[in-house]
């Protein structure tokens, strides 16, 4: 073997070394690296301007004393968590570097934070779900990874729109304070965020309507009824059923009378953004909502109502995203639609509703899209809003809290009622410092948006605002 073919086996295997160590480094390392090396504004280069910060946040960190051995929810043996795993010893993305990018925020954009940093459901993925305790960070990153794999190239139904979808359910689901009157909080917003971001896993690019109409296997396997919907929930369940990691654990290894509940709610909520049912549900929603014993703090279904409506809206929650976003969102998704109208024109098939590239109107379509199906949305979930605040005043004043709560220390995982949790000052300091809560309130006006300016209102009225001044932009032209 020559000298130059030697010195190059041997670069070939400096790099493979290089690329192991990189795996096996912390969910913050691994994300700075998805970062574009060299690029002002990256998140690499926003991490090591916080180095002081991180320095204070190790130092908390050590105060803890030694990570516990086992997590376990009391009385219930069979739910083993990860050893060491806690989300107070998981380096994830700085303060300085969320607040950058807008992740936990309505205004958050996906597909700037796609164009400059990567993988923006890697991104959101391990800032929601990494705060929690009871998920293994190298399980995460390798079923994020995993999830990210089953994504297409689409123009909309995309990574970055599974991503922004997650994020925009965090701000309504945060705003709404309904987690907190979940049986196990965390393990319901995990669950929910995953539903989330594996809403549209597989999602090919092409609608109900031509799998439909091209008889494709998907509508023979789902019998013409929410095809492409079913199959992401089938998607996604297989997913979680795999297991990750050097450890090779399942993303959430929890007892199976939970798992059996999580996994109906995940398929609930996926099955959900079936548009065609839109108006027949937001029938329902009306119907309900003026019910006088609706009750989303207290009755399960009720609750599970909300948060489905928020979870749909979270969907298509471009429509309520500063214009600009809004704008690109629409652009993506009119794109899609003539790509698949150019399908459907060589296979001979009849073009579906807005997919004719050679008979559109953007504008015009837009317009109408905001003005049936998404202005109506708001406006039900803005009573949402007023029949929440005023059930939870009223609950408060009628008994004092005695739902529970998952609570982590460094003695382990428990499930205690929330009246008796009382954590250590230094618990406390580190929690405040690391993480963000799924039920804290919604930061909007850091965002650039119409209703900035408009006080303490609610974030249902401040979308439906927003969404009204962008079809207003439409219709102007």
């Amino acid at each position: 073997m020559c000298a130059h073919q030697l010195q190059s086996q041997t670069a070939q295997q400096r790099e493979l070394q290089e690329a192991s160590e990189l795996r096996d480094q912390n969910v913050a390392g691994w994300i700075g690296s998805i970062g574009r090396s060299g690029t002002s504004g990256s998140i690499l280069e926003y991490g090591l301007l916080e180095k002081s910060q991180s320095r204070e946040a190790d130092q908390e960190l050590a105060e803890l004393g030694p990570e516990p051995e086992l997590n376990r929810i009391q009385g219930d043996e069979s739910f083993h968590l990860e050893p060491a795993e806690s989300s107070l010893y998981i380096q994830r993305l700085t303060p300085a570097v969320v607040k950058q990018l807008k992740v936990g925020m309505w205004c958050f954009d996906a597909n700037e934070v796609a164009r400059e940093h990567g993988s923006v459901l890697k991104i959101v993925g391990t800032e929601l779900i990494g705060k929690v305790s009871f998920i293994s960070r190298s399980c995460l990153a390798a079923f994020l990874d995993a999830m990210e794999k089953r994504y297409l190239a689409n123009p909309y139904h995309s990574s970055a729109h599974a991503a922004d979808t997650a994020n925009s359910f965090e701000v309504l689901a945060s705003s709404s304070g309904l987690l907190q009157s979940s049986e196990l909080p965390a393990l319901r917003s995990v669950s929910m965020c995953v539903a989330a971001l594996g809403h549209d896993l597989g999602h090919p690019g092409l609608n109900n309507s031509f799998q439909i109409n091209s008889r494709d296997n998907l509508a023979v396997t789902y019998n013409d009824r929410s095809v492409l919907e079913n199959f992401h929930a089938a998607e996604l369940e297989r997913l979680l059923s795999h297991r990750y990691g050097p450890r090779q654990t399942k993303l959430m290894a929890i007892p199976q009378n939970h798992e059996a509940r999580e996994r109906q709610v995940r398929i609930a909520l996926i099955l959900a953004t079936d548009l065609s049912k839109h108006m027949q549900d937001l029938g329902d929603l009306r119907l309900r909502l003026g019910n006088r014993d609706f009750d989303a703090s207290e009755v399960a279904a009720d609750q599970q109502l909300a948060l489905t409506w928020y979870f749909r809206a979270s969907d298509i929650g471009h429509s309520a995203k500063p214009w600009d976003i809004h704008r690109r969102w629409s652009e993506r998704l009119v794109e899609e639609f003539h790509a698949q109208g150019d399908v459907e024109r060589g296979l001979g098939l009849p073009l579906s509703p807005l997919c004719d590239r050679n008979n559109f109107d953007l504008s015009k379509s837009q317009t109408g899209f905001l003005q049936f199906i998404c202005l109506p949305m708001y406006e039900e979930l803005v009573r949402l809003d007023e029949l929440l605040e005023s059930r939870f005043q009223l609950n408060q004043r009628k008994k004092p809290a005695t739902s529970v709560s998952l609570h982590v220390s460094r003695h382990g995982l428990k499930v205690l009622p929330l009246d008796d949790i009382v954590p250590s000052e230094q618990e406390l300091k580190v929690e405040s410092r690391l993480s963000r809560s799924f039920t804290g309130g919604m930061p909007l006006e850091e965002c650039t948006t119409a209703a900035q300016n408009k006080g303490t209102l609610r974030i249902a009225q401040q979308l439906l605002d927003q969404c009204t001044d962008n079809m207003n932009s439409w219709m102007l032209g």
